[in-house]
């Protein structure tokens, strides 16, 4: 028996097309932030940055490569009107919200503390 993929299970499962994707999209944007913590240590992207994020943490570099993973990942996605990222104080808006599209709220790295295990948290609202 083969393994199933992603893709595959949710063409299968989903039921919401525009769901899929967006689950997809996610999911390409973990991938990235997995590899990105596996390497960090090698790559100098440990510590801590001059930077606060809006809830008045200190920025770790990584919190802001995984930020730009999900942007990345994500913003070409028709079905997404919006994302909102702990690590960035204004909603970026990507097109008119319209009936059917989604918003993305997420906090890539779970405040960093969790980046050794590559933990990732996010939800998806419908925005009407």
């Amino acid at each position: 028996m083969q393994p199933t993929t992603l893709s595959a299970y949710l063409a299968r499962n989903a039921g919401e097309v525009a769901l899929a994707d967006l689950i997809e999209c996610i999911a390409s944007a973990r991938w990235s932030i997995s590899n990105l913590v596996k390497a960090s240590a090698l790559d100098g992207h440990q510590g801590a940055t001059d930077e606060i994020n809006p809830q008045g943490e200190v920025q770790k570099p990584l919190d802001i490569l995984a930020d730009e993973a999900f942007f990345q990942s994500c913003s070409a996605n028709k079905n997404l009107s919006a994302l909102i990222s702990e690590e960035v104080e204004e909603v970026t808006r990507l097109r008119p919200a319209q009936a059917g599209t989604f918003v993305l709220a997420y906090d890539p790295l779970d405040g960093s503390s969790n980046a050794a295990g590559g933990q990732c948290d996010e939800r998806a609202y419908p925005s009407s």
